[in-house]
């Protein structure tokens, strides 16, 4: 990932949104979260994917009350997560999210 710090900051942004479909505007489309497979984000591009990762990220650190940005901790669970969907690109993101965070 390019800047971590930025994209840190990214994700504290977007951690309140209570879903993709707030950022939906007219002709974007409405994703499910529970429904985007590791394959999925393997095949984005670097922008897509890396949105994605950080969305999932703060969704998770969200659910996990967790308030603390920890660069190494999250940069390792992101290597953790793509090492997973790699390895099992039919798996669904947010279990390797689950398993990995």
């Amino acid at each position: 990932m390019k800047s971590f710090l930025k994209i840190a900051a990214i994700g504290v942004v977007i951690l309140p949104v209570a879903g993709l479909s707030a950022l939906a505007q007219d002709g974007d489309p409405v994703i499910e979260m529970t429904t985007v497979d590791c394959r999925t984000m393997l095949k984005m591009d670097a922008d897509e994917q890396d949105f994605t990762l950080i969305y999932f990220h703060g969704y998770i650190s969200g659910t996990k009350s967790e308030t603390l940005f920890n660069g190494p901790v999250l940069r390792e669970a992101t290597n953790k997560v793509m090492d997973y969907c790699i390895d099992n690109p039919s798996a669904m993101l947010m279990e390797a999210f689950e398993k990995n965070r």
